[in-house]
């Protein structure tokens, strides 16, 4: 096989060689990284400085309006000079076009001097218009104005095919363009053209715009592209003479210019690139030597770069965390430059450095240039290697670095992201999983590690065979066509429908149906491990139908490659990913690649032993290898290890860097177990679960030099030290648990899949505490729960448990409070454990063995029971004893013998409600008063103590309880008690009244005495609390000098327990009556003073005064002249005699008085008279006159039965005094009647006219006007004087007329318009009259 292909290198003659060449494969395009935006200093690149292969075909695209919003200019190809660089206006796809592309205008002429037609002569030579695509018509002449007879397209067809203007990488990225012009000599028909230049075209009457594209898909307003600079050919005609073709004039205008111009006669066409290849634009330039940095201008133009893959230019890496860019050049021999762009929030500016070899540089480098900001980040630049060949620059997109990973036990992560190959198809980690069985159904499959299929969802992994996986297959068993379309129905072709292809059409082939069954086969994969192997969708060339593509979808598919680019094969989805086959099969067989190669389908490509991609006949059987690719669901993958599992005892390796990892899948939900470990004892703690499966404890770890594993088989609970497996291993150095990888796994049998759950780190707490326990106060509830927020401790409100179980508090307890923490899941308790609670040692710390628990106790002890108050001893009612002490009979003293008269407990009151919340406690009792001696006398007050002793309060706390004693710890406190009163003795009296004779009274006769009572003294009680009358007592005699009453109180002294004795009687001597008579007086308001008269007959010389207060009397009598009634008080007094008093009225009634309104006749807007009234007869009395008074109307407004009513009447007597008060006034209205001002001017007119519509020619009369005059006082009255414009209307003339109405009165004049409509007249003939809209 390597043979056949050395000589097909060669040239040298097969039967086959031109048919293979004829149909080689072309280069397949590298998969280049992109460097993505990142947050950081700078942002990425203007569009307008750096474009996208997306970005080149959408972002420039001009709206309906021929206007963009992003207009970027590319620099392809040469002007006429052979030397400056063309540059064009990109417009964005074409969707006329096929691929991927982008329509391009020049933005300066490409060339001058250029006339459409050398002269103006018809042209009737066909071939001139051959290759124009007419629908229908022949054409046989046209006119010189033909763009696609014409020189000017005989001009474009010739640039696009001279070197001058564009090379020949150039001519090849040139796609042919099919636009329509018209042909205005044949009835202006459209025919086609299709070249790689043309002219735009334009529109006479549509001045403004020019149209680029297929169809003239894309408007562009000129205004927008070409402000300045010269007018330019178009290919659009004008005219019926042949004569003119259209030209765009500076942006402005489309004009006319005659075919055979020469002056200026500039060229600026269009034309459309193809970008299948074109991975960016850039306005970036490379450096030739050295370094180079700039600012890039907004107007700079940009240059395409090209997929550089095969042109081995080189490889970069960048990595943001070290800023290192490092750079390795290629074989290639042209100039390699290094190019970093990115913008710095302003403006966009590039570093570019000739790279020869083997460089790193550094973001500091690039920061120091003078052009570039002080603070990059490379996350939002773009970084690429670029060479020139043929003036097409070819780039490698720089890709992130990838770290250098331990390949023998790694994550998900690192499976779908560190063994990724560069786009060079080398990787910094090689990797392999063992997957499936090769087809012997014993031999376990190895596989190399891809990285993540972005064009598979989920988390996943590309994987490629390392080794067959089966021989002995063909990759069709003949080499006949093929026509059956079953073996293809599964292919999805874009628009082709097909119905034969070759033997070499992988879609069809005994290959791929092999590959299929694999897939389903349990001989190879188990259905658990079917279940992880994603279908992948791939693209293969059909090289019998015109090479178009179809994509097959399976779980297993064959590589791509490419016969030119021959030490490359491609997998993944789109063949995204790249693979040097130096890199992955530098020894081994050949086998089967995917791809067809040549026209006759005899032969597919093959990869041979890692070094080239080669031809094989299809039918060939000689080995026959079958190498696949696939991709692997990661979803529920924990990692990957080359660690193998003990399945009995243990078991302990050293790993080869060449070894296979496993995947490890999740084994949540499968009960393996728990295994945890501790970093600080070096314990690993085992729990075998439920599993039937065998499970096994791995270990993976690495010495510095070697990876090693150590597995131990687990059937129960156990624990493993790190010491034992450094003793298994034979290890100098101890074991670092927290660096190594620890789990549990099983292997199910069936399913040939590993299970795995990972060990959790151990971490031992060691100390803890516990806060928020409410300290046990007295008779209330007792804390249930407390924080603890130490780390690792699950319970972070675990309950309390106190010993005695009380819920409240008692008083004077000691409790212990006992809390049960449990460690989170990864934290144990540490042996030597300590613990607080708040903020205090624990009185105990017991970790449990039996389930790792920590108990906590603390001892707390309450209070002694406060005593609040106090309630002293009980006492005789009203602290008064209620027998006699000290006397013949009696007991000494009320603290001596049997008596109870004083309690002889108090009770106190303890704090809280808990029962019993009283207690009654024994006294002692002192007297405190006269140094201890008790006074007897009767009703004496004597002070006495009581006490309740220290010794009876001991357990209880009565610092705070009022009459505790500091000093003696007693509570005591004194009461005071009066001694029983003296018995009485009876004294009686009676009250009596006597009259006043003149003669002295014995008083003693008032008075009956007790005889136990002692002596007897009679007094006279005076002061405040004696009688009113005046006289002296002696002995028992009264002498009476005054009447009134008199106080006299009898008195008798002590007589043992017999009380002193008293009592007082009142004696009234009464006066003598005074005779007399009082009298009312009433008359009507006269003017004059009247008063009461009083009268006395008896006794002679009785004073009389007067009243009107009853407070203040006088000797005058008051009297009265204003109307009311007033009350006189009297009094009569004389010496022993009862004073009287009494009161008489005088009344003063008021005068009726009517005063009327007399009738008053006034005019609209004038006041009525106010001093028109009348006062009826005898109303007033001589002197009384009416001061004010005030008429109203009742209305203002015009009226014949109006009414004027009286009001604010004021009446004064001659001395100017109101007395309106004395009057009773009685207010009658008047009549009042207010007529029409004639003086008044109008306000407004209002007129009707019964006919308002005439005929021209008519004559207008008022005599059917109706006017009416509206005055201000609401009076209205039709008018004939009135004067109009009627003279003035020209009634000869149709149309609407305005008749003016005026009247004048008092000098104001007032108008009314009315319209008049005035038709027009009829036209007649000499029988009859049509109607304008009879006609």
């Amino acid at each position: 096989m390597r043979r056949l292909k050395h000589n097909f290198k060669k040239g040298m003659a097969f039967v086959l060689t031109f048919a293979m060449i004829a149909g080689l494969v072309p280069a397949m395009s590298g998969r280049a990284n992109t460097v993505q935006a990142a947050t950081g200093s700078g942002t990425e690149p203007s569009v307008t400085a750096y474009a996208t292969k997306d970005q080149l075909m959408t972002a420039f695209t001009p709206d309906a309006n021929g206007t963009a919003t992003t207009k970027g200019k590319l620099v392809f190809g040469k002007k006429s000079d052979g030397t400056t660089a063309q540059e064009w206006y990109i417009l964005g796809k074409d969707t006329g076009v096929s691929g991927d592309n982008t329509i391009i205008v020049a933005a300066s002429p490409i060339a001058r001097g250029q006339k459409f037609n050398s002269d103006m002569s018809y042209k009737n030579d066909e071939n001139l218009w051959s290759d124009c695509v007419y629908s229908e018509a022949t054409i046989t002449e046209v006119y010189a104005n033909h763009y696609g007879a014409s020189e000017l397209r005989d001009t474009l067809q010739g640039m696009a095919t001279n070197t001058s203007y564009f090379t020949s990488a150039e001519q090849g990225l040139m796609n042919a363009t099919t636009v329509t012009t018209k042909d205005t000599k044949n009835s202006s028909v459209t025919y086609t053209t299709t070249d790689k230049l043309y002219a735009l075209q334009g529109d006479y009457d549509n001045d403004q715009y020019l149209w680029a594209g297929t169809d003239d898909s894309t408007v562009l307003a000129m205004r927008s592209y070409w402000r300045n600079g010269e007018w330019f050919w178009l290919r659009s005609p004008y005219g019926g003479s042949g004569d003119f073709a259209l030209c765009a004039d500076r942006g402005y205008y489309v004009i006319l210019g005659r075919v055979d111009i020469d002056f200026g006669s500039p060229v600026q066409p269009a034309s459309n690139l193809d970008l299948s290849s074109v991975l960016f634009a850039s306005a970036a330039t490379a450096a030739s030597s050295d370094t180079k940095s700039e600012k890039i201008t907004d107007s700079a133009a940009m240059t395409l770069r090209l997929d550089g893959t095969g042109k081995d230019i080189g490889t970069v890496t960048y990595n943001t965390t070290t800023g290192d860019i490092k750079v390795v050049k290629g074989s290639t021999s042209q100039t390699v430059a290094l190019v970093v762009q990115g913008k710095d929030g302003t403006n966009d500016w590039y570093y570019s450095k000739q790279i020869t070899g083997t460089e790193t540089i550094n973001v500091s480098a690039i920061e120091a240039e003078s052009n570039t900001p002080a603070s990059i980040n490379l996350s939002a630049c773009k970084i690429w290697l670029e060479i020139t060949e043929d003036n097409v620059s070819y780039a490698v997109n720089a890709e992130k670095e990838i770290e250098k990973i331990n390949t023998t036990y790694v994550t998900k992560e690192q499976l779908m992201n560190s063994f990724k190959p560069y786009s060079n198809g080398t990787a910094v980690n090689y990797g392999k999983l063992v997957f499936g069985k090769k087809s012997d159904g014993t031999t376990a499959q190895e596989w190399y590690i891809l990285g993540k299929d972005t064009g598979v969802s989920g988390d996943n992994t590309i994987i490629v065979a390392a080794s067959p996986i089966a021989r002995g297959q063909k990759f069709n068993s003949d080499m006949s066509y093929k026509n059956d379309e079953n073996l293809w129905s599964d292919c999805v072709y874009s628009e082709a429908t097909i119905t034969e292809v070759y033997a070499n059409h992988y879609g069809a082939s005994e290959l791929r149906d092999t590959l299929q069954g694999m897939a389903t086969n349990t001989s190879y994969f188990t259905s658990a491990e079917q279940g992880l192997m994603n279908a992948t969708t791939v693209t293969t060339k059909d090289t019998k139908n015109s090479s178009v593509t179809y994509t097959t979808t399976d779980k297993l598919y064959a590589l791509q490659g490419d016969y030119d680019n021959d030490q490359y094969l491609w997998a993944g989805t789109d063949d995204s990913t790249v693979l040097a086959m130096r890199s992955y099969w530098r020894n081994g067989e050949w086998f089967w690649l995917r791809s067809p190669y040549g026209g006759s389908g005899d032969f597919a490509l093959c990869a041979d032993r890692g070094y080239y991609v080669i031809l094989g006949r299809v039918d060939i059987d000689f080995g026959s290898p079958v190498q696949p690719a696939s991709n692997l669901d990661l979803s529920s993958v924990l990692f990957a290890s080359a660690a193998t599992a003990a399945s009995s005892d243990t078991k302990s390796e050293k790993i080869t860097d060449s070894a296979a990892m496993t995947l490890r899948l999740d084994g949540t939900g499968k009960d393996i177990g728990t295994v945890t470990y501790n970093t600080t004892t070096g314990d690993i703690k085992v729990v075998k679960g439920t599993t039937s499966q065998t499970v096994a404890l791995v270990v993976q770890g690495n010495d510095g030099t070697n990876d090693w594993y150590y597995s131990k088989q687990i059937t129960g609970t156990e624990t493993i030290n790190a010491s034992d497996i450094k003793s298994a291993l034979s290890l100098t150095s101890d074991i670092d648990l927290s660096a190594c990888k620890i789990w549990l796994e099983t292997t199910d049998s069936t399913s040939n899949l590993t299970y795995a759950v990972n060990a959790t780190d151990i971490i031992s707490i060691t100390s803890v505490a516990i806060t928020d326990i409410d300290i046990p106060v007295s008779n209330t509830a007792l804390d249930t729960e407390a924080s603890c927020t130490t780390e690792g401790v699950k319970s972070t409100t675990p309950q309390i448990t106190w010993t005695p179980s009380d819920t409240t508090a008692g008083y004077n307890t000691r409790y212990t409070a006992s809390i049960t923490l449990t460690a989170a899941t990864g934290y144990e308790f540490a042996d030597n454990v300590t613990a607080t609670v708040s903020g205090n040692t624990a009185t105990s710390v017991t970790k449990n063995a039996a389930d790792d628990t920590l108990t906590v106790t603390k001892e707390f002890t309450t209070d002694k029971r406060k005593i609040e108050s106090v309630a002293a001893p009980t006492v005789p009612e009203n602290n008064t004893f209620t027998a006699y002490y000290g006397y013949d009979g009696y007991d000494t003293t009320p603290i001596s013998g049997t008596n109870t008269e004083l309690g002889k407990t108090a009770t106190v009151t303890f704090e809280g409600t808990t029962s019993p919340t009283t207690e009654d406690m024994a006294v002692t009792w002192t007297i405190e008063s006269d140094g201890g001696v008790y006074d007897k006398t009767p009703e004496a007050e004597n002070i006495f103590r009581w006490t309740i002793p220290e010794s009876a309060l001991t357990n209880y706390n009565a610092a705070d309880c009022q009459g505790y004693d500091t000093s003696t710890g007693n509570i005591t406190g004194t009461i005071t008690v009066k001694n029983k009163a003296a018995t009485p003795v009876a004294i009686t009296g009676t009250d009596s009244s006597i009259t006043y004779t003149g003669e002295t009274v014995d008083v003693s006769q008032y008075f009956s005495i007790d005889n136990n009572a002692g002596a007897a003294t009679y007094t006279l009680v005076t002061g405040t609390n004696g009688g009113t009358g005046k006289g002296t007592l002696s002995g028992t005699t009264l002498t009476v000098t005054q009447t009134g009453t008199f106080k006299i109180k009898v008195s008798t002294v002590a007589n043992g327990i017999f009380a002193a004795g008293e009592k007082t009687v009142t004696l009234t001597v009464d006066n003598g009556t005074i005779l007399y008579t009082a009298t009312d007086y009433s008359t009507t308001y006269d003017g004059q003073p009247h008063s009461i008269s009083v009268s006395v007959t008896n006794p002679e010389g009785a004073a009389v005064t007067y009243s009107t207060d009853g407070i203040t009397y006088g000797s005058d009598n008051p009297s009265f002249s204003n109307e009311g009634t007033y009350t006189v008080y009297y009094r009569i007094t004389k010496d022993n005699y009862t004073t009287v008093e009494g009161s008489k009225t005088v009344t003063i009634n008021k005068k009726p008085v009517t005063i009327t309104a007399q009738e008053q006749d006034i005019v609209w807007g004038k006041d009525i008279n106010q001093s028109l009234y009348t006062v009826s007869e005898d109303g007033l009395i001589t002197g009384d006159s009416i001061k004010e008074i005030t008429l109203t109307p009742s209305t203002t407004d015009r009226t014949e039965n109006g009414t004027i009513s009286v009001s604010g009447v004021k009446i004064e007597n001659a001395a100017g005094v109101d007395v309106t008060a004395n009057y009773d006034i009685t207010m009658a209205n008047g009549n009042l009647k207010i007529t029409h001002n004639t003086a008044l001017a109008p306000e407004r007119i209002e007129a009707s006219k019964t006919k308002t519509t005439y005929t021209a020619g008519d004559t207008l009369n008022v005599d059917d006007l109706a006017v009416t005059v509206y005055y201000a006082d609401g009076y209205s009255e039709p008018v004939q004087d009135y004067t109009t414009n009627v003279f003035a209307i020209d009634m000869s003339a149709d149309g609407d007329k305005i008749l003016t109405v005026s009247y004048t009165k008092n000098g104001v004049t007032k108008t009314k318009d009315i319209t008049i409509k005035v038709n027009a007249a009829l036209a007649c003939s000499d029988n009859d009259c049509l109607g304008k809209y009879d006609m």
